[in-house]
């Protein structure tokens, strides 16, 4: 088994410096304002974060400019889409930046919406 490590919902730069300590696989950031892990329109990573330490940017419903915007200002390896993000958007993201799609899923939800 392959597995690996993220941890999410970083903001503080004194927190992004202890995780990145422990080397996880990816960090997660997050772009959406209603979460109270926001990371706030005066969010920068470092120039000193680890490479080896893929950055994931989490959106919810956003337009495809303003995260490739967001992709662009923090070099941002992954989005992760938490929406209803329609498959266009998709398409269009993964062209340029790696894509974790999120579905909520319950016992009415169809797979085939996945494709």
């Amino acid at each position: 088994m392959n597995l690996k490590l993220k941890v999410c919902g970083m903001r503080e730069a004194d927190n992004i410096v202890e995780v990145t300590s422990l080397q996880p696989d990816y960090m997660g950031f997050i772009f959406y304002e209603k979460s109270k892990r926001f990371v706030g329109d005066k969010f920068f990573i470092s120039n000193e974060f680890p490479q080896t330490i893929r950055r994931v940017g989490v959106f919810v419903n956003e337009k495809v400019d303003t995260i490739l915007r967001q992709v662009s200002r923090h070099k941002l390896d992954y989005v992760q889409l938490h929406g209803s993000e329609p498959p266009d958007d998709c398409k269009a993201l993964i062209e340029r930046v790696g894509v974790i799609k999120v579905f909520s899923i319950d016992n009415e939800f169809d797979f085939n919406t996945t494709k």
